[in-house]
């Protein structure tokens, strides 16, 4: 019994993230390990194909192929939200979908950051600034704070000190390495050798050539995309594009029918009143239909986009936007072929730590 007791203690802490042969028809196949308060650097040349390995472990993109596990734990045992919460991604320009800084952040996750604020060199009135009044840094170091503030056990950073300058830049290294000392494991995809040695113990180069395809909704996807990868339900994500939508379509609904109430309903009641119908019966007649042409056309435009947000949105509540565009053929990627991840130890001379599968 106490030899048993002693196995189960000595049983060895699974690693906070692993990929095994994880691909899609534009990327892969890749497999990596990251433990616990590890930072590994991603690099590779534009196009490559590190963003698209990012998405994939983000869960944003589906992939053909692999498996991903947290802590032990297989993805499939998470839904798409509570993987997303867990493991976020944070694109190279972050997204923001409301007003002001305040309205990303509820009073707990703003009670978190506080001290990261100034750490960041960021003032406190920050938090109550209209986006749009931000500097592409200032954006950028606050989405850094948006995550942080859902307590991540892997972030995955999509080369986010590109618009910092030197001071800012260490500032942002040297509160992710705090937060790498509290447990936090990181993906850091960079461009710069220089950052890769100073926050990575170890370097994965992607190998690969991908070449974006274009997409539909290039207005509301990256705020959309930016929720979904905090982890918000896909419901939460398309609430706000769905009421643009629906509002859209009723609008000129109700425009027709103004239309036809001065213009065609008064010849159809000329025409009853003139085969002695009541004038009264006449005239209940003509706001019946119209609230009945009115009430049709507007069930069909809600239907119509309810359908389409359905349509966009697959069970593990990725943004499907594809699904709006004719479907085009795709040639699977075999093993061994397509973007590849590699030991970067013999382009990044200096590393500390070799890689650890």
């Amino acid at each position: 019994m106490h030899i048993e007791a002693s196995a189960q203690r000595m049983q060895p802490i699974p690693p906070r993230l692993v990929v095994r042969h994880l691909q899609s028809p534009r990327s892969g196949p890749h497999a990596l390990q990251l433990d616990r308060g590890e930072c590994v650097a991603i690099r590779g040349r534009s196009g490559s194909g590190k963003s698209v390995l990012l998405r994939l472990i983000a869960d944003l993109d589906p992939p053909s192929g692999g498996t991903v596990e947290l802590d032990g734990r297989p993805r499939e045992q998470f839904s798409g939200p509570q993987w997303r919460r867990r493991v976020i991604y944070q694109s190279a320009e972050p997204a923001w979908w409301a007003p002001t800084v305040g309205d990303h952040f509820d009073a707990a996750q703003r009670l978190r950051i506080v001290q990261m604020v100034e750490a960041l060199g960021l003032p406190q009135t920050s938090l109550d600034a209209e986006v749009l009044r931000l500097s592409t840094g200032e954006r950028q170091r606050l989405a850094l704070l948006r995550s942080l503030a859902r307590e991540p056990a892997v972030l995955l950073l999509d080369e986010p000190t590109a618009a910092l300058d030197a001071e800012s830049t260490q500032a942002f290294e040297d509160l992710l390495r705090r937060q790498c000392g509290q447990g936090l494991a990181i993906l850091w995809v960079t461009h710069s050798d220089e950052q890769a040695r100073r926050v990575a113990a170890r370097s994965l180069v992607v190998d690969g050539d991908w070449t974006p395809s274009s997409t539909v909704l290039p207005l509301h996807r990256p705020g959309v995309e930016a929720q979904l990868a905090l982890g918000l339900p896909m419901k939460t994500a398309l609430q706000a594009l769905v009421r643009t939508s629906i509002r859209r379509g009723i609008i000129p609904i109700i425009n027709q029918m103004s239309a036809a109430g001065i213009i065609t309903l008064p010849g159809i009641m000329t025409g009853q009143l003139l085969a002695g119908m009541d004038p009264i019966d006449a005239a209940k007649y003509q706001i019946v239909l119209l609230l009945l042409l009115t009430g049709a056309g507007g069930l069909a435009c809600v239907g119509a986009v309810l359908m389409a947000a359905r349509m966009i949105s697959d069970d593990r509540q990725r943004l499907r936007i594809d699904r709006l565009s004719p479907a085009k053929p795709t040639r699977s990627v075999p093993a061994g072929k397509g973007s590849v991840l590699r030991v970067g130890r013999s382009a990044l001379p200096g590393a500390p730590a070799p890689w650890r599968s």
